[in-house]
């Protein structure tokens, strides 16, 4: 996730450059669109919740509460996520996740063009995830 290397800006930069070294044809840039990354405790907390619950929404949805997987992925994926979030300051927090234009803003340094997929693309897309 390139949302671990936010509040290590030279780690990130250093990725950027070797990117632009291999200079590839496409990236596909896969990211939370959530603002935990505030320094703020009350803003961030109020930003976990509501993403949290989502998830959490999310799983119910597809996963009845008593099966073991759905209490693994609570308890051992979600619980670091909220704990880093919500209970971790400084580099101790290392789940952060901001806005879409921080990262196209973020891109655009390092010359990176934002193209839409065409319509070919995304039907392409969609019947190899219906499969």
């Amino acid at each position: 996730m390139l949302g671990n290397l936010i509040s290590k800006s030279g780690c990130l930069k250093n990725l950027m450059t070797v990117m632009r070294k291999i200079n590839p044809s496409i990236m596909l840039v896969s990211e939370v669109e959530e603002n935990n990354n505030s320094p703020t405790f009350a803003y961030r907390f109020i930003e976990a919740l509501f993403y949290c619950t989502a998830l959490l929404d999310s799983l119910a949805e597809g996963m009845a509460q008593d099966k073991k997987n759905r209490m693994e992925i609570e308890s051992v994926i979600y619980q670091e996520g909220i704990h880093s979030i919500v209970a971790a300051e400084g580099y101790e927090r290392v789940t952060r996740s901001v806005p879409i234009s921080v990262w196209r803003a973020f891109f655009a340094r390092f010359g990176l063009v934002e193209l839409e997929l065409s319509t070919a693309s995304v039907i392409c897309v969609s019947s190899l995830l219906n499969c």
